[in-house]
């Protein structure tokens, strides 16, 4: 099998696309790794798995792009361990010794750990999708153990059974939408939560997203 590996600038940074062949389309790419961590990343592991890495000219892109030829046992793996990394945006997500010295079997453990949709189950894909929907787009509060989640644009609250208001913060290492549904489903997973100098105005927008749910609280949530 042969993938080609492309440097694409996006939004004034660089990443690195993915093409399972030389495409007829610009946007016909099946992964695009934005931080310059999982860039290494993937390279890195491409060279340890790959049987070969040429420099070729493509006349689409105008430019030398790399050929990659894989392995049959392990380009599956290969393949969905490039599409996990293209889940992230920082390079801060990754934890440095694995930049350092990628091994595919620890890539393929932390992008199940950090909840990479690659490695879950598509039912869990699914449900996982829709508590976001639910959460910041239909700004819907969702009931979780001891209380709600409710979201705001770019930041989420939980608001327990007592009313207590908190900002969840988003972890360190792991992908921000998996967190939130692992919070959901009750999973083990580990979340900063700040109570302090929360604004005015965030307050009366979580009470009055809550108040169809839980009217009891508005009260107690009100500044």
């Amino acid at each position: 099998m042969e993938i080609f590996l492309v440097p694409w600038s996006r939004n004034c940074n660089f990443c690195l696309r993915v093409y399972s062949s030389l495409p007829m389309y610009i946007g016909d790419y099946i992964a695009e790794i934005r931080p310059m961590a999982g860039q290494k990343i993937a390279v890195e592991l491409l060279k340890k798995k790959g049987l070969s890495m040429d420099v070729v000219f493509s006349p689409l892109f105008r430019r030398t792009v790399v050929k990659v030829r894989l392995q049959d046992a392990v380009a599956g793996r290969l393949i969905r361990m490039l599409k996990g990394l293209s889940n992230f945006y920082e390079s801060r997500q990754f934890p440095p010794k694995l930049v350092e010295n990628p091994v595919l079997e620890e890539v393929e453990k932390f992008l199940a750990e950090a909840g990479a949709p690659e490695y879950m189950a598509p039912e869990e894909v699914d449900e996982m999708e829709a508590v976001w929907e639910k959460l910041f787009y239909k700004m819907e509060p969702v009931p979780v153990k001891g209380g709600y989640m409710v979201g705001m644009p770019y930041e989420l609250y939980f608001v327990s059974e007592d009313g207590d208001v908190r900002k969840v913060c988003r972890p360190k290492h792991m992908l921000w939408q998996a967190a939130v549904y692992r919070f959901y489903k009750g999973l083990p997973v580990k979340l900063k939560m700040e109570g302090e100098n929360i604004p005015n105005k965030v307050l009366e927008n979580i009470a009055r997203s809550i108040r169809k749910v839980a009217p009891q609280l508005v009260l107690t949530i009100l500044p």
